[in-house]
């Protein structure tokens, strides 16, 4: 994963008209993190199973990780540190309506969902980075994560 850098970024807003015609209109300029660039030291909220041991990795390169137990709803999520965590990754699809809550709550968290299985459909407007546990090792996700970030610094 390249070293991605913060900056200004131009906003648009999509959507089709009802003959499925493409439209759009600029909505404004915001301040851009790119996903998956995650601070040293920085805090994750971790939802679903980690058979791939990534919530370990993250910890020994000196993230904090907090973990959800069963449904990742939102006081699970309050519980688990989401208002000041830096990223929150889901291995459980079925749990994406989480994705929505995490941002809620947290409007700039980053969310990886590190899963071989397709996101459902009402999180495609979100901003997540997936990637499939078969393409890329907990250690590399974890490694790439948190040089990334160095390199934001």
């Amino acid at each position: 994963m390249p070293a991605v850098s913060e900056g200004l970024v131009s906003v648009f807003s999509c959507s089709s008209d009802r003959s499925g015609h493409p439209s759009g209109s600029a909505v404004g300029n915001v301040r851009h993190k790119p996903p998956g660039v995650l601070p040293v030291g920085m805090k994750a909220v971790f939802a679903g199973s980690d058979t791939e041991g990534l919530a370990d990795e993250l910890r020994e390169r000196g993230a904090t990780v907090g973990i959800v137990d069963g449904v990742a709803n939102r006081p699970a999520l309050e519980d688990a540190g989401v208002h000041d965590a830096d990223a929150f990754v889901l291995t459980d699809v079925g749990q994406a309506t989480s994705i929505v809550v995490a941002r809620d709550l947290n409007p700039d968290i980053r969310v990886v969902a590190y899963t071989p299985d397709s996101l459902p459909e009402f999180v495609s407007g979100q901003q997540v980075l997936a990637m499939d546990p078969a393409l890329f090792d907990a250690d590399t996700v974890a490694e790439e994560l948190v040089e990334a970030g160095t390199a934001e610094e």
